[in-house]
């Protein structure tokens, strides 16, 4: 029995060796790299990458990222905006969402490495529509934008907005060995919402579930970032950091140490906001159609970002810091 529960111990020890073994790093792919074949996945007609073009090259040109299970909708009303006040825009679909079928297994093929290649792609495609690109990322795409504001010279302005590095309350020396073990595990979807299910957000052409293996790839390119932005200062000539302290998803204390180490590498170049408590901003803040949404409240803050830098010697609104 001892020499049983003994050998029992030791597959259990190699077995959690193996799975807790470190990942590749998430490195952009040469370039000319195409997006996978979703052609026997119909996806919606209101989810493609929208491009708004003024059909000339405009002074400024921004890139805007989704979040994960959802589509270029999310950021529909603002690109709306940002191209009524003279901006080329282009909101880039990522690969595997948007599909007519919400509840697709389809998903389960979505990497960050996809992520990073896509947004690449849109930046790219931007600098021919613009002088100045600017980025704006959400959520999982927070975490592209964090990597595009780390390595990207050629973007003027990066908005990190509620990256997920972390799920809220969760210990910086968790997150490590808790994206190897879910990358590596089989897949689950989980509903976003397991009250509501796949009813979530009827109207809407984002998701109800996540796959696990897909959140633990984001946190790991998340650790990536953070290596990087430990010993090297980012590329990007501005840097604006969005979080909400009502947000339930996300470590808002994991972003803040990457703020911490911007501002010790790039004075000057780092600013943050944080929507107040009272505003109950939840961390979905850019599709109008969320529960809860504040859009009217959000959506002018953010463009008073995106126009007015704040700089030491002005009083700076509520929630900015520098």
């Amino acid at each position: 029995m001892k020499r049983k529960i003994w050998w029992l111990v030791v597959v259990i020890v190699v077995a959690l060796l193996w799975l807790l073994r470190p990942l590749p790093p998430v490195q952009p792919t040469p370039s000319g790299s195409s997006p996978p074949d979703e052609s026997h996945f119909p996806i919606h007609p209101e989810a493609e990458t929208q491009e708004l073009s003024h059909g000339h090259k405009t002074e400024d040109v921004f890139v805007l990222l989704h979040g994960i299970t959802n589509t270029p909708v999310q950021f529909r009303s603002f690109a709306d905006i940002l191209f009524a006040r003279g901006a080329n825009v282009v909101v880039p679909r990522m690969s595997f969402h948007g599909h007519e079928d919400r509840l697709t297994d389809a998903k389960s093929g979505f990497t960050a490495q996809l992520m990073l290649d896509e947004a690449n792609r849109a930046i790219d495609r931007a600098k021919l529509l613009g002088r100045r690109v600017k980025v704006m990322g959400l959520s999982v795409n927070g975490v592209t934008g964090a990597w595009i504001a780390q390595n990207r010279a050629d973007v003027d302005t990066v908005v990190v907005m509620a990256p997920f590095f972390a799920v809220k309350g969760m210990p910086d020396w968790t997150i490590a060995p808790v994206a190897r073990l879910f990358a590596r595990l089989p897949n689950i979807f989980v509903w976003w919402d397991f009250r509501q299910r796949e009813n979530l957000g009827p109207d809407s052409l984002a998701y109800p579930r996540f796959s696990t293996r897909a959140m633990a790839g984001v946190m790991h390119f998340g650790l990536d970032v953070f290596r990087e932005a430990a010993s090297v200062p980012p590329e990007a000539r501005r840097i604006v950091v969005v979080t909400s302290a009502m947000d339930q998803a996300v470590s808002n204390d994991r972003i803040g140490e990457l703020v911490t180490f911007w501002r010790r590498s790039a004075p000057g170049r780092v600013e943050s906001y944080e929507f107040p408590a009272d505003k109950n901003v939840p961390h979905d803040w850019m599709y109008p159609g969320q529960p809860d949404q504040q859009v009217e409240t959000v959506y002018p803050i953010l463009l008073n970002l995106l126009d007015h830098p704040v700089e030491p010697a002005v009083s700076a609104p509520a929630g900015i810091a520098r």
